[in-house]
């Protein structure tokens, strides 16, 4: 009985686990202080002008440790940018500190790391 109960449990935090998205906005401390290092997508919610896009590129070039690989977008699947993190840095406290990020959405798909960026209302 002990044994499947805690199989039962074991499985049940494997599951949450799998589904679990941080979800995190400006002020708010995000659900964990993860560090991320390597490739990471960041895709951005919402159509976005083209002078402010680049202007969130320039404040990521600025990351230290952080390095652009590939900026594109699709009429789709909206703005990409693929980054790669040389050390494990907390990219989503990054990432909130900057001006054009509204809030933030951790996505985990297909083993590759995502974060869905939410930007601030043009002016």
């Amino acid at each position: 009985k002990e044994r499947a109960a805690k199989a039962k449990q074991e499985a049940k935090e494997r599951a949450k686990g799998e589904t679990e998205e941080a979800d995190t906005t400006k002020g708010a401390e995000p659900a964990r202080d993860e560090l991320y290092s390597g490739k990471v997508t960041l895709l951005i919610a919402q159509q976005a002008k083209y002078d402010r896009l680049r202007e969130f590129e320039r404040s990521l070039a600025q990351v230290k440790g952080l390095r652009i690989i590939l900026v594109g977008g699709s009429a789709d699947e909206g703005n990409k940018i693929v980054v790669s993190a040389e050390q494990p840095i907390p990219l989503l406290n990054i990432l909130n500190e900057l001006p054009f990020v509204e809030s933030l959405s951790k996505k985990d798909k297909w083993n590759d790391k995502v974060i869905e960026i939410m930007p601030k209302a043009a002016r």
